[in-house]
């Protein structure tokens, strides 16, 4: 068992077996990572601040093509 997702991938690295962590932490240490499973998130917005126009960006870039592909290109 590791204490954290760092551990976790240090103990895989040094050891050659696989570990339970996270991509960034993965990454990081230039191993491969294959996701268990996959999370979906949502946004929810109060009513009262829909028509903010920070809100509104913040949606605007959150849903672009542009972060989608940044989302699945970052490591």
């Amino acid at each position: 068992r590791a204490s954290s997702h760092v551990q976790a991938v240090r103990l895989s690295r040094d050891l050659g077996l696989p570990s339970v962590t996270i991509e960034p932490a993965a990454v990081a240490f230039g191993m491969q990572f294959h996701p268990l499973e996959v999370h979906s998130a949502e946004i929810w917005v109060r009513s009262e601040y829909r028509g903010d126009p920070a809100v509104m960006r913040a949606l605007e870039v959150v849903a672009s093509e542009r972060f989608r592909r940044h989302l699945t290109t970052c490591h």
